[in-house]
This record gives structure tokens, sequence and C-alpha cells, in this order.
């Protein structure tokens, strides 16, 4: 009976998971590249 509950749940859990990946290598590779275009100017 809990099916929806569950299905939404990792549908959920899917969506921010997809969203906060991208976010976590761009902030990873902005700040790589941040200090390096840093170092080098």
């Amino acid at each position: 009976m809990d099916a929806n509950k569950t299905n939404s749940g990792r549908i959920g859990y899917v969506v921010l998971w997809l969203m906060g990946a991208p976010v976590g290598l761009l902030l990873v590779l902005w700040l790589f590249l941040g200090n390096n275009l840093l170092g080098r100017g």
C-alpha cells in the first residue's frame, strides 16, 4: 500500500542525486580551474 510513497521517495532521491552530482563536479572543477587561473594570473 506504500508503493506510491516509496516510488515518489526514490524518484525524489534520484532527482536530487542527478542535480547534486553535476553541481558538485562543477564546484570541484571551478575550484581547481579558479586556483590555477589565479595562480597563473
